[in-house]
């Protein structure tokens, strides 16, 4: 018979590590507009499109990062509780909660 062995606080710990990694990349995207700005006052035109070319790129894959983490530590966090509750409703029906 197969076992499952899950550690919700593992799975709780991944979620927040994630989190933080995507508020990280949220700062950096709000950066990257500071950044353009600057540039832009560069005053030479193929160094701030070069520039602008590479942040847009960047921003834009940081935006699916973003996006997916976001998703991915709800789900971690989600888990995490779905096996708290299923292990503490199974203690309680054994008797032993």
């Amino acid at each position: 018979m197969a076992r499952i062995s899950v550690n919700p606080g593992v799975l709780q710990d991944a979620s927040e590590h994630l989190r933080r990694a995507v508020a990280a990349a949220h700062d950096i995207r709000h950066e990257r507009d500071l950044l353009l700005d600057l540039v832009g006052d560069s005053g030479a035109p193929r160094f701030t499109e070069a520039v602008e070319n590479f942040l847009k790129k960047w921003s834009w894959g940081l935006g699916f990062m973003e996006r997916d983490g976001k998703a991915l530590a709800n789900m971690l966090g989600s888990c995490a509780e779905a096996y708290v509750e299923l292990e503490d409703d199974v203690a309680v029906r054994l008797g032993d909660g």
